[in-house]
């Protein structure tokens, strides 16, 4: 019973169902107990922090995205974000496998904030990051170069090419960075709240267009 449930009655792989049910569960726990959600997002230390305090705490570097922020105002972000997870994971887990296939968001996750972390630290910018697009949208990347010629349809209102979803979501994160960030902040300020998500696009057009990726090794097939 437990099985079907994450798999969504059998129509989606064990891990990719898992991660949703983590999501979920991240999300509503951090809701109901806004210290836990506290814990769960990845926050740019201050000044001065040791980088054993910073070390300390690794589980922030895969909590953060599967923590959507206090519901309901996340409930859009979570059924969407899932939605392609969903979707694109199941395909991409059935395609590379599905051990593959979660350690690669976990690797999305880490990767984006870990490297966005590095970036930031040094200027202790007091910036907290959460949430699934970075990894969703770096999978939409992946999906993209493995499989260019298949359409993507998005909620049935549109179809298109997955590599022409995976240049559009590539060109539209910074733009959407840039025109709906906060005023306050310059073009570069607004980029920088972005960061996970841009580190997370780089990495996902890195391994998919280095010789013998997976994404290679599909689309030469």
């Amino acid at each position: 019973m437990r099985r079907r449930l994450l798999t969504l009655g059998g129509r989606t792989p064990l891990p990719v169902g898992a991660l949703l049910a983590l999501a979920a569960l991240a999300t509503a726990a951090g809701t109901v107990s806004p210290p836990l959600g506290r814990w769960l997002i990845l926050q740019v230390p201050e000044p001065g922090t040791p980088v054993a305090a910073v070390a300390s705490e690794p589980w922030r570097l895969v909590t953060w995205s599967f923590f959507q922020g206090p519901l309901p105002s996340s409930l859009l972000s979570l059924l969407f974000g899932g939605f392609l997870l969903a979707r694109l994971g199941g395909e991409l887990a059935r395609a590379w496998g599905p051990r593959r296939l979660l350690w690669w968001c976990l690797a999305l996750s880490a990767g984006g904030g870990g490297l966005s972390l590095l970036v930031l630290a040094p200027f202790g910018w007091p910036v907290g990051w959460f949430g699934l697009w970075p990894v969703v949208n770096a999978l939409v990347v992946s999906w993209g170069l493995a499989f260019p010629r298949r359409p993507l349809g998005w909620l049935g209102l549109a179809q298109v090419r997955g590599g022409v979803a995976a240049w559009a979501v590539t060109v539209a994160t910074p733009l959407w960075a840039v025109l709906l960030g906060p005023a306050a902040l310059p073009v570069g300020g607004r980029l920088l709240l972005y960061l996970p998500n841009l580190v997370a696009l780089a990495l996902a057009w890195t391994w998919g267009l280095a010789p013998g990726g997976p994404d290679r090794q599909l689309t030469a097939t």
